[in-house]
C-alpha cells in the first residue's frame, strides 16, 4: 500500500530553500523569518511539520531552520515547556497569519511630510509570489494587482506609500480626466468626477453653438 508524504503538500515546496535558513534570529534576518513564517502561516500540513521538528532532537536542520512556523529558539523553547508538561497539545497550534498590508507595514515607514520610505529589502514574497515592494504597497492600497509599471505619483522619488503610486489604469484614466471621454469613462463606472463633468458640459455647449464638441482653434 503506497503513502503519501506529508511533505508533497508543504507550501514551502514552492518557495527557495534559502528562504528558511536566516543568518540570524535577529537583526536584519528578522524580514526574512516573518517571510517564512508567511508561507508556514498558509500550509496545510504546518502542524505535522512541526511535529516532526519537535521530534528531532538533534538535526542541524531542526536547529537553523524555520519549520512548523517556528524557528529554532522557539521550537526549543516549546520542547522544554511540553517535557514540563505545560505545553497545549500540537493539533491547537496555529501559525500567525499575515496580510499582505502587514508584510508592507513592516517593510515601509511612513515619514513626517506624508511620505513613506522602504526600510530593508526591495522584495516580499508573499502566498508564493514574489513582490516588488512598490508592488506590494500598490496592492494592498488599491486591493488589486497593478497592471504595468508601478510609478510614484507624488513627486518624491523615494516615496513607497500606497496611495500615492500609480500603474497603467489610473495614469490612462488620469489622462483623459477632464475630457467628454472622460466623462462616459467614469459615467459607465458609476462614478462622479467634477472635472469632467465640467468638460462634458463644455462640450454640450459648444455642440449647441458650434455644431462640434471640438475646440476651434484660435
Amino acid at each position: 500500500m503506497s503513502t503519501t508524504d506529508w511533505r508533497t503538500q508543504a507550501a514551502c515546496r514552492g518557495e527557495d530553500p534559502d528562504l528558511f535558513f536566516p543568518h540570524s534570529w535577529t537583526g536584519p534576518s528578522l524580514t526574512q523569518i516573518e517571510q517564512a513564517k508567511t508561507v508556514c502561516a498558509r500550509c496545510p500540513v504546518t502542524n505535522t511539520c512541526l511535529t516532526t521538528a519537535l521530534a528531532d532532537e538533534g538535526g542541524a536542520q531542526d536547529r537553523y531552520g524555520i519549520r512548523g512556523g517556528l524557528t529554532g529558539p522557539e521550537r526549543y523553547s516549546l520542547r522544554r515547556r511540553e517535557k514540563r508538561g505545560t505545553r497545549e497539545p500540537r493539533g491547537q497550534y496555529k501559525p500567525p497569519a499575515y496580510t499582505l498590508a502587514d508584510a508592507v507595514a513592516r517593510r515601509v515607514t511612513p515619514t513626517e511630510d506624508g511620505h513613506a520610505r522602504v526600510d530593508g529589502a526591495k522584495h516580499i514574497h508573499y502566498q508564493g509570489r514574489r513582490y516588488t515592494t512598490l508592488q506590494a504597497a500598490f496592492t494592498a492600497a488599491h486591493g488589486r494587482d497593478p497592471v504595468g509599471i508601478v510609478r510614484r505619483a507624488c513627486g518624491d522619488g523615494d516615496c513607497a506609500l500606497g496611495a500615492h503610486l500609480s500603474d497603467e489604469v489610473i495614469r490612462e484614466a488620469e489622462d483623459r480626466c477632464g475630457t467628454r471621454s472622460g466623462y462616459l469613462r467614469h459615467r459607465a463606472r458609476g462614478e462622479d468626477c467634477e472635472r469632467c463633468r465640467r468638460a462634458n458640459t463644455a462640450a454640450d455647449n459648444r455642440l449647441r453653438r458650434t455644431g462640434t464638441t471640438k475646440e476651434l482653434a484660435a
